[in-house]
């Protein structure tokens, strides 16, 4: 009996399970590490790096470890019609580092206004309770696109990088089937 279409298709995708799984049990991420991305990070100053670094798992848990800062990083440094960034599928009009940096610099803002210190100084709870005020709206002090929205935005992206990657795909257990397999993650 020879092989049909949707035999080939199920053949590869189990294949490919296999291929990450083994790849997991190995101790090797299956796609381009978040140290090799960071190498060409261009558009995050220090300390708004700090700021993505120290908001991603209060976001989204595991997004730090992911590479969310440098995620950011490197999309903003990208030409819009290359970027993964959530902005680009909302309606925001590039670039979006007109978008991305207020947003960043006013957590920064609110976190020093709320507890006296830079968000990444904070233990998760404080950082959790940031990221509460964001969802709420109730920074008052402001000077960024509205709180709500920079946290739906910036919670897309780290879901993102957290889970929708080869090796996000492999911590829920769930098989990576990508119809166009991408060159590396981000």
């Amino acid at each position: 009996m020879g092989l049909n279409r949707r035999g080939f298709v199920q053949a590869g995708a189990l294949g490919a399970a296999a291929c990450n799984g083994l790849l997991a049990c190995a101790g090797k991420p299956p796609a381009a590490s978040a140290a090799v991305v960071t190498a060409e990070a261009t558009v995050l100053d220090p300390a708004l790096h700090a700021v993505a670094d120290a908001l991603a798992d209060a976001l989204v848990p595991g997004a730090a470890a992911a590479g969310f800062a440098a995620y950011l990083d490197t999309q903003l440094g990208r030409p819009a019609g290359q970027s993964l960034l959530i902005a680009r599928y909302l309606g925001i009009e590039p670039p979006w580092r007109d978008f991305y940096l207020p947003a960043l610099r006013a957590i920064g803002a609110w976190a020093r206004a709320r507890y006296g210190a830079d968000i990444a100084e904070l233990d998760a709870a404080a950082r959790e309770a940031v990221v509460r005020d964001l969802a709420a709206g109730t920074p008052s002090q402001w000077d960024a696109a509205p709180a709500p929205f920079v946290y739906f935005v910036l919670r897309a992206d780290a879901i993102d990088v957290a889970w929708g990657t080869r090796a996000g795909f492999a911590r829920l257990g769930v098989p990576y089937m990508a119809h166009i397999e991408p060159e590396r993650d981000w």
